[in-house]
């Protein structure tokens, strides 16, 4: 924490948009905190908002046009003489008392003070705002700032947090947020404000985007957040720090010793065996009972354990992995090796029956996609959710299929067509996140039609949020740094000019 600041001078923030109802209630409250000034951005207003604010000794900025959400903030940030910026929206008042923490945390050292609404991910199902929210901060190594954000007012910052940030990046609160962590600025949460309930519904809110299952407002915000991603990845690389990155060139110039051959069949397997062999010999059987023809039995090098015991069956391949094994490096070289249209990969400690097999092979020959296991069926038993399953649920956010929830290729079983496996690469198999976006982003259809609960790979997150990184990466490459998603007509026409003339706006 920062030196404490004694005798700062305050600046209070608002940007307002028609605010004639409560602007005045919410300065009254501002100046029972005593503030050294309160500056009121107001744009787009056709009320008496700039003329109450104006009455009540605010200083305001006008425009005529409505300049996209927190554009005001931005230019308040600029026009600042205070040593401590407290932000607010025009639309709700909020209690001084209530405001006091914020200004008294950035006074005793911390660089930014966020609104604690940790209460909105206490539940089974959250919104996908602060599911986006979630997800910044554990893919920033945050996990502990949860849904606290620079979205939700109040929030204040100190004026040195503010020149490390840039005022401009306030336009885009989550850009803001990563700025602060990037450059390692003291960050607390000092009090809950429920802002929710005094938060108006606006048309926004609720028209639907173009070519999207979101409103504009939630299309926004996802764009805001893969845009903060984007800046993460260019300051990091594509893992954003994390462990767990792959060699590729393992896969490609793999030339395992493989115990059989097979020819060109309707159904494949590939089985990871490696030290999970639970119910190895009884999937092998249920395979073998739903007639595929081609199953790829991945083991340890000289395990002559199941060398011994498999070998003979005519449609089992034994392929040996390498020593230097990497994850989900089984599954790629399985997928090398089989000769099926569609290929189901499962576990060896999984326990399938025949009917299982045969749903996911029929569902797989009604087309040429994905068939994904269903185990956001599951998902209400998993509370308080855990950061790997917000994380594929982000991913599933940023790739517009919100109702697949947490579904994912790291889930088994599930079944691939070879027209996927031949346009992602099996290579990519390795990172599970990114074969998934690569098939989504291809436009290859996933069918989610069963359930079949599973212990679950036990994996590390760093592991996975590297890899939803590195998938993020890929989609943000192919769809823009905003991933596609609308950025609610914000004029960064007027944010460029004013970084080169910032001695040109006025007060009234």
């Amino acid at each position: 924490m920062g030196v404490p600041k004694k005798n700062s001078k305050v600046s209070v923030i608002i940007q307002a948009q028609n605010e004639q109802e409560t602007i005045g209630g919410l300065i009254n409250e501002i100046k029972k905190l005593n503030p050294h000034e309160t500056i009121v951005v107001v744009n787009g207003s056709t009320d008496d908002t700039g003329k109450i604010a104006k009455n009540l000794h605010c200083k305001v900025i006008h425009f005529s046009e409505s300049l996209g959400i927190n554009v005001g903030k931005s230019i308040g940030a600029l026009k600042a003489e205070g040593d401590i910026l407290l932000f607010l929206d025009g639309d709700m008042v909020i209690k001084a008392e209530k405001l006091k923490p914020f200004i008294t945390a950035i006074e005793n050292g911390y660089d930014v003070a966020l609104n604690d609404l940790n209460i909105l991910i206490k539940k089974k199902r959250i919104f996908t705002t602060s599911l986006c929210k979630v997800a910044l901060n554990s893919l920033m190594k945050k996990k502990d700032l949860l849904v606290n954000s620079f979205v939700a007012i109040p929030n204040a910052i100190s004026k040195s947090a503010l020149h490390k940030i840039g005022w401009w990046n306030l336009t885009d609160p989550p850009t803001a947020q990563a700025m602060a962590v990037l450059q390692n600025l003291k960050i607390t949460v000092p009090i809950k404000v429920n802002v929710v309930g005094l938060n108006p519904v606006r048309k926004a809110h609720k028209t639907r985007e173009k070519n999207s299952p979101y409103a504009k407002t939630t299309s926004r915000i996802v764009g805001d957040h893969l845009s903060a991603l984007n800046l993460l990845i260019n300051k990091r690389g594509r893992r954003g720090g994390f462990t767990g990155e792959r060699d590729f060139s393992a896969i490609k110039n793999y030339d395992p010793f493989q115990f059989k051959k097979q020819s060109k069949v309707k159904r494949s397997a590939v089985i990871s065996a490696e030290s999970k062999k639970k119910n190895l010999e009884t999937n092998i059987r249920q395979l073998l009972h739903a007639n595929v023809e081609d199953i790829v039995l991945l083991i340890e090098k000289n395990d002559l354990y199941s060398i011994n015991k498999y070998k003979e069956i005519e449609q089992v391949t034994l392929v040996e992995l390498p020593e230097k094994y990497q994850p989900f490096m089984s599954r790629a070289i399985g997928a090398n090796n089989t000769f099926g249209e569609n290929i189901l990969f499962i576990e060896g400690d999984k326990s399938l029956t025949t009917g299982e097999v045969l749903n996911f092979y029929s569902e797989a020959e009604k087309g040429d996609g994905i068939v994904l296991n269903k185990d956001s069926h599951f998902l209400e038993s998993m509370y308080p959710i855990c950061q790997q399953t917000i994380i594929k649920s982000f991913l599933n956010t940023v790739l517009k299929k919100p109702s697949l929830l947490n579904i994912s290729l790291y889930s088994t079983p599930h079944v691939l067509n070879r027209k996927v496996l031949e346009h992602i690469g099996t290579e990519s198999l390795m990172i599970p996140a990114l074969a998934y976006t690569k098939a989504i982003t291809a436009g290859y259809t996933i069918s989610t039609p069963y359930a079949i609960r599973e212990e679950g790979i036990q994996l590390d997150d760093d592991l996975v949020f590297g890899d939803h990184l590195e998938a993020i990466h890929f989609y943000l490459s192919k769809a823009g740094i905003r991933g596609g998603f609308n950025d609610g007509g914000k004029n960064r026409k007027l944010l460029e000019q004013l970084k080169i003339e910032e001695g040109d706006l006025n007060f009234e």
